[in-house]
């Protein structure tokens, strides 16, 4: 496979995965250290500059991508339908954000431009790994960190603005957490006394098994500000 991806780089081919631009970044830095140990001067150093990694490496990396992380992300994904559903006024102010930043076109792809600039959605995101981390199965457990008040102040409650207009940035000792066309949703979520219990399955799931109804959204972009 190594062979195959260097002879397609070497080519000049444009790298589409993520084997593509590692094996990419260690021929940039394979030359670059041969241009420096020749004695050259001068020579731009790559912008990621790492070793050679075997194929038995790169290998074991693939297989913990497709079977280590799987369920991490369900996890995640599972509990961000949910909280989201019991908290209409964040939905809103997350949907506001990414429109705004697509100018209004809800079909715009989102570039790392894009990303970078949604304040609000990645204070969600990073609120959700903390409020509920996947992979708290690992032992010794990272939750209590995640929860430690000291740091979190009211930690069971989900809050995305800790980490604009709080502190929650700075606590960087506590932060231990690891389609193919735009489609746009609105769900019911069926809430139940248990919705926001925790069911350990390899990791953390809502304990009711997240009852979530799915259906075309339907938003009238006019009422946002843009």
């Amino acid at each position: 496979m190594r062979s195959k991806v260097q002879a397609n780089m070497a080519a000049g081919a444009t790298p589409t995965c993520i084997v593509d631009h590692w094996v990419l970044h260690m021929m940039e830095s394979k030359r670059y250290e041969e241009r420096i140990a020749a004695g050259e001067t001068n020579v731009e150093k790559p912008t990621n500059l790492i070793r050679d990694f075997t194929n038995e490496e790169i290998g074991e990396t693939l297989f913990t991508f497709l079977f280590a992380s799987q369920d991490a992300s369900s996890s995640a994904t599972t509990w961000l339908f949910q909280i989201l559903a019991q908290r209409p006024d964040v939905l809103d102010r997350l949907r506001e954000e990414n429109l705004n930043a697509r100018n209004g076109d809800k079909t715009k792809s989102c570039d790392l431009a894009m990303l970078e600039s949604l304040t609000y959605t990645n204070a969600v995101i990073k609120e959700l790994l903390r409020h509920r981390p996947p992979g708290s199965m690992i032992i010794p457990s990272y939750y209590p960190a995640l929860h430690d008040p000291e740091a979190y102040p009211e930690p069971d409650v989900f809050n995305p603005d800790r980490w604009i207009t709080g502190d929650a940035e700075s606590k960087t000792k506590n932060w231990l957490v690891f389609g193919a066309a735009a489609l746009e949703l609105d769900w019911t979520h069926h809430a139940t006394d248990k919705s926001e219990e925790i069911r350990v399955f390899a990791t953390l799931f809502p304990m009711d098994g997240a009852q979530l109804v799915f259906k075309r959204a339907i938003i009238n972009s006019q009422n946002l500000q843009m």
